[in-house]
């Protein structure tokens, strides 16, 4: 930090001359030693190598030399954080090291603190949703912000790797949505098939019974009829004999004139 930034009655660092410093001191984690501006190493012959293009976990943004934009960011490892990201970003700084990074947007910090923002409110919505919460408007979305970071060459390939895991989670959730639409359109063409057919079993059933019916109708009308003709069936036979009887009667006369008659 500059010491006229230091001095700066604006700033609100000297109260009574005295300015306080606090330092959290996380056990097991190398984040002291990274906080500390580190030179930049040179081989034996003088000349200086650059420094790894990725920053390590809990390593100052360029040396802590940026102060905060304003009142509503924290400073997490020398860059301003939204107070509500805060939390979040420094577990990720912790462990990814910063998201950020100089190599395009060299002149322009608040740029990178804005991109930073607006890629931690889609990383924190990746966090928080649930499967069944995401679509693919959604996923599209992140995909297109993880995409603009990717082209300035911010640090996150991390979050590609997540979305690339959220990304093939959803496919396979997707797939299996088909998968049981069409099963169950199957299944409703099954069950329409089999209502079908029940109904024609029961118009079949009543069509059998309505025979039956009739059957015993007929077997009713028999006995009936049966019973009716049978006393009157030997006066029947008696006459249609004597009828019968006359008939062949009458034709032997009838033959025997005409044989006179021819003789």
């Amino acid at each position: 930090m500059p010491l006229s930034e230091l001095n700066d009655p604006g700033r609100e660092y000297l109260v009574n001359d005295t300015c306080i410093i606090e330092a959290e001191v996380v056990p097991g984690c190398t984040v002291c030693s990274e906080l500390m501006p580190k030179p930049i190493p040179a081989t034996q012959s003088g000349e200086t190598v650059s420094l790894p293009k990725n920053p390590r976990p809990g390593q100052l943004f360029e040396e802590g030399r940026h102060g905060l934009i304003d009142e509503t960011y924290e400073n997490i490892g020398g860059f301003s954080i939204l107070k509500a990201q805060a939390p979040v970003y420094k577990l990720i700084w912790l462990k990814y090291g910063h998201i950020a990074s100089s190599k395009v947007l060299s002149a322009s910090y608040d740029a990178q603190v804005l991109i930073v923002a607006d890629t931690m409110k889609f990383v924190i919505e990746m966090h928080q949703s649930r499967p069944n919460e995401l679509s693919t408007e959604i996923v599209n979305t992140w995909e297109e912000k993880i995409k603009m970071a990717e082209s300035l060459d911010f640090h996150v390939e991390w979050i590609r790797e997540r979305l690339e895991e959220v990304k093939k989670d959803l496919h396979g959730r997707q797939k299996l949505e088909v998968e049981f639409e069409e099963l169950s359109q199957s299944l409703s063409g099954a069950h329409a098939r089999v209502t079908r057919a029940d109904n024609e079993v029961k118009k079949l059933e009543s069509e059998l019974l309505a025979a039956k019916d009739e059957s015993v109708k007929a077997q009713e009308n028999k006995a009936a009829l049966e019973s009716t003709i049978r006393p009157v069936l030997p006066n029947v036979e008696m006459c249609l004999g004597k009828a019968l009887l006359g008939f062949s009667y009458s034709l032997k006369l009838l033959l025997f004139k005409n044989y006179f008659v021819l003789i």
